[in-house]
């Protein structure tokens, strides 16, 4: 406070001005014949001056207020300081109806310039959360919170300032919340996104995710609206912190960055347009917005964020996205028969939290000022080891979890020190353990999740691929049915030895496709997988693509994915072959087209001949047995 009103008091004019302010105008003194200053003013426009500059604390960014008359009323609108160049200035000035003419334009603007020396200065913020100012962290919300004497108001569109008093909203927690676990956990989680942020550094992720599922009216969006009270207006309107799912992806983006130690919450998870969260998912816990470029073709900023997103809705976001234990690590589910105990029971938190809300986020962030960084990893590291050790059941993903449970686990403690709520802090931590002990049934080994899904794909369009010879005696115990397949359909090869189908190879594109149907998030993690387990085949060079031909006739080989086939698919690829044919048939061909005609396939030595009309098969008079054997 003492340097803002140092650097009020020390400000004067180092411009010049040839105006001067008088009643509600600015006027011109006219020179008299010797040069002098004549009692004669020359009127030039109604008043107006620049009375603040807003400073951002963390962007560095100006904006001014210009405060001007228009028929008589005195208005203010802030502007952006670039405003001020020339040419924005005359545009501006004519726009708000001020007289600005060519011959006074000058003028005026000397004028403006002239104001803005003397002008006060006030600190706003438009970002939210733990930022540093002045090489110190400090933790922004409806003011600034720090070391530092400074003043600073948020500049932005969302109700931050606190409504109510502390103590109606404590008597509210006291009355409807303390002693119900379920609430207790729900108010925690919202105020552990300040904890998350201020130690993303040593986590294992610096955004983490809840979804409150449930029925309709069992509270869960009561529970929600219950986690966003302590930072400011827990509601879906204009200005509240609550918001849908229905908006727009860049929207979502837009409203988070920047803000770290803050709590997101979208309600109805139902009403996304597309029920697969699998993407949206892993770009909000990521914790960055998307690049993107500007009108010129540059790349814009790629900006932070970092704290708790809560999803509400009546259906598991999980079981309708992809197939990958990096999804369940990042979202943590929480389904009870009843958030809240009774209509009566939400109904009055959501009327407590209406009238007195904003009040807790502060406090919290100034008590982890005073703790400081060193004192609160280690409490945190204590809180994890707890975590840890009331596990029952514990699995290879066991510390990534904990790091999320151990932070709303010290969170509850730190609520408990500086509010004096008593809330149960083991129970709320256990009711998060057994959420994510359920959760281990369902994690799947992702090698082995990804070949069974590959090899039902290959069984199912085994029509769509060749099938190549790998032991000359294959031909006297196999048969095989007539195939026509356009370059387009061919999905990869089958190699077969005398004891059957032995390894199928995949093109990039068509694992992809066969992936995708069954909502793998990534391919080249599923590659890793699948080594990991021992089915994929490798080059000489232990890279995970082979060089291969598709079939004999290609031009070239190309690089494709090589799996084993066990014993078990082995037998499916068979038993559904056979059944697509209805009997076994023997000396049949198969064929592949390939330009205007169709390449045929002989059973005895796979020797080509062209046939110009695909479903017409012309027999071979005789057969080169000197092209038997060697790579298809």
């Amino acid at each position: 406070m003492e340097k803002k009103e140092q650097m009020k008091t020390n400000r004067t004019h180092r411009r010049k001005t040839e105006l001067v302010h008088k009643e509600n105008g600015l006027y011109l003194s006219k020179k008299n014949d010797k040069g002098g200053e004549s009692t004669e003013k020359v009127f030039i426009c109604e008043y107006l001056a620049i009375t603040r500059i807003f400073s951002d604390l963390v962007r560095k960014t100006v904006k001014i207020e210009l405060s001007y008359y228009m028929q008589g009323m005195l208005n203010k609108i802030v502007l952006e300081r670039a405003v001020l160049a020339h040419n924005l200035l005359r545009t501006e000035l004519f726009n708000l109806g001020i007289g600005v003419t060519e011959s006074n334009f000058r003028l005026i603007q000397e004028w403006l310039l002239y104001t803005e020396e003397v002008a006060e200065i006030c600190y706003t913020h438009s970002d939210i959360g733990w930022h540093h100012v002045n090489g110190k962290k400090v933790y922004l919300l409806d003011r600034y919170y720090g070391p530092d004497p400074i003043e600073s108001e948020y500049n932005g569109d969302l109700d931050l300032k606190p409504k109510g008093t502390l103590e109606k909203f404590k008597d509210l927690i006291f009355e409807e919340v303390k002693g119900r676990t379920q609430l207790e956990l729900a108010f925690v989680i919202g105020l552990a996104s300040i904890v998350v942020s201020y130690l993303k550094d040593i986590l294992s992720s610096n955004v983490f995710l809840f979804h409150f599922t449930g029925d309709s009216s069992t509270g869960k969006t009561s529970s929600s609206q219950l986690s966003l009270s302590s930072y400011g207006l827990p509601r879906k309107t204009k200005g509240g912190l609550m918001k849908n799912f229905n908006s727009t992806d860049n929207a979502i983006m837009g409203y988070i960055k920047n803000k770290h130690g803050f709590c997101f919450c979208l309600d109805e998870a139902s009403s996304r347009f597309n029920n697969d969260f699998t993407q949206f998912i892993y770009v909000i816990s990521d914790g960055l917005t998307k690049g993107r470029a500007n009108i010129d073709g540059s790349t814009r900023e790629i900006e932070e964020y970092s704290g708790i997103f809560i999803f509400t809705g009546e259906n598991s976001i999980l079981e309708n996205s992809g197939k990958a234990n990096g999804l369940q690590m990042r979202v943590t589910e929480l389904s009870f028969d009843a958030w809240t105990s009774s209509p009566e029971n939400a109904k009055n938190i959501v009327a407590g939290i209406t009238k007195n809300y904003g009040h807790t986020a502060k406090i919290l962030a100034k008590q982890i000022l005073e703790i400081g960084e060193e004192k609160l990893i280690q409490r945190f590291n204590d809180a994890k080891e707890t975590v840890v050790a009331r596990f029952t059941e514990k699995d290879r993903f066991l510390d990534r979890i904990s790091d999320k449970l151990a932070v709303i686990y010290l969170t509850s403690m730190l609520v408990n020190e500086s509010l004096d709520f008593e809330f149960d802090s083991l129970g709320i931590v256990d009711l998060l353990i057994e959420a994510e002990t359920e959760k281990m049934e369902d994690r799947i080994d992702l090698g082995d999740a990804a070949y069974a899904v590959i090899m039902e794909s290959v069984t199912r369009y085994q029509g769509d691929f060749y099938r190549g010879q790998v032991d000359d005696r294959r031909r006297s115990v196999l048969s095989f049915e007539e195939q026509i397949v356009t370059p387009k359909q061919l999905k990869g090869r089958i190699d077969y030895d005398e004891d059957g189908p032995k390894a199928v190879y995949i093109t990039s594109a068509v694992l992809n496709e066969f992936l995708k149907d069954h909502k793998f998030a990534s391919t080249t993690v599923v590659v890793k997988a699948l080594k990991r387990k021992g089915y994929l085949l490798q080059d000489v060079d232990g890279k995970n693509q082979i060089k291969k031909k598709l079939y004999k006739e290609a031009p070239v080989p190309v690089r494709v994915y090589g799996l084993k086939i066990n014993d078990t698919v082995k037998k499916k690829i068979e038993v559904e072959r056979n059944l697509d044919n209805g009997v076994t048939v023997t000396g049949r061909r198969k064929s592949h087209a390939v330009n205007s005609g169709t390449i045929l396939f002989d059973d005895e030595d796979d020797s080509p001949v062209v046939v110009k009309k695909p479903k017409k098969v012309i027999p071979k008079k005789s057969i080169d047995k000197s092209e038997k054997g060697g790579e298809h």
